[in-house]
């Protein structure tokens, strides 16, 4: 229960992040206007097999399905780990979340349901 209850908290986080972003979002599409990224510095990695953003995120050989919001000023990212890409049993989320724009994160939760997710 308490696993799920964080996932509905995170993508309650991620639904509300959208809603309060919609209307500039549509404004500016309206007026012709495009949005485009600005890269400060190098690419970073965050989460591969031999890289993860917290020690408790203990990844695998495959992680996928990464999503990353801003809610509140805190960064929060999730992503699916697994020993491979399809189906396992011990396949893991992880959340994280970082108040500091990536240079320290901290555990929020892993969900783990003998399962695949």
């Amino acid at each position: 229960f308490f696993s799920l209850l964080n996932v509905v908290l995170f993508f309650s986080c991620v639904l509300t992040t959208f809603a309060s972003n919609y209307e500039w979002d549509f404004e500016i599409s309206q007026g012709g206007e495009a949005w485009s990224p600005v890269l400060v510095g190098e690419p970073k990695i965050l989460i591969s097999k031999d890289v993860t953003p917290h020690p408790e995120a203990e990844t695998m050989e495959s992680n996928n399905n990464i999503a990353g919001v801003v809610f509140e000023n805190r960064t929060f990212l999730g992503w699916r780990s697994a020993p491979a890409h399809f189906a396992g049993t011990d396949t893991k989320i992880y959340i994280v979340s970082s108040e500091d724009d990536g240079v320290t994160w901290e555990m929020e939760t892993t969900i783990f349901l003998g399962r695949d997710l």
